[in-house]
Parts: C-alpha cells; structure tokens; sequence
C-alpha cells in the first residue's frame, strides 16, 4: 500500500494570517466536497503550518487540482 496517494497538502505563509482548525474543516466541505464521504481526513501541522487532506477517491483529488 503506497501512502499520501490520494493526499493533497495545503501549505499557509508564515506571513500569512493564523487559520484554525474549523476554518478548514469548512472550507473543505464547503468548496471541495458535495458530502462527507469524500474527504477521509484533513490533518493540520501547527509548526509548518501546513495541512494533509485525504481523499477517498484520487478522482476526487484530480477534480480539486
């Protein structure tokens, strides 16, 4: 099994303002995906403000890049 297949990985300036956790959460539900089962995961790594989201599909992942 091959990890990060269906990952995308968002990563924020550190210029940029401070995003929280449920700012994310909805902005992937609400710009990315039609319902819930679409995105298995969305991690967030404070220090290198970056952010993982797994899809379920790679379509689904393809349709957001």
């Amino acid at each position: 099994m091959c990890e990060g297949q269906n990952t995308i990985l968002c990563a924020f300036g550190l210029r940029s303002p401070r995003i929280s956790a449920y700012e994310i959460r909805e902005w992937t539900y609400d710009k990315m995906c039609d319902n819930d089962k679409v995105v298995t995961m969305a991690q967030m790594d404070g220090p290198k403000r970056h952010t993982h989201i797994n899809f379920r599909d790679n379509w689904r992942k393809q349709d957001m890049l």
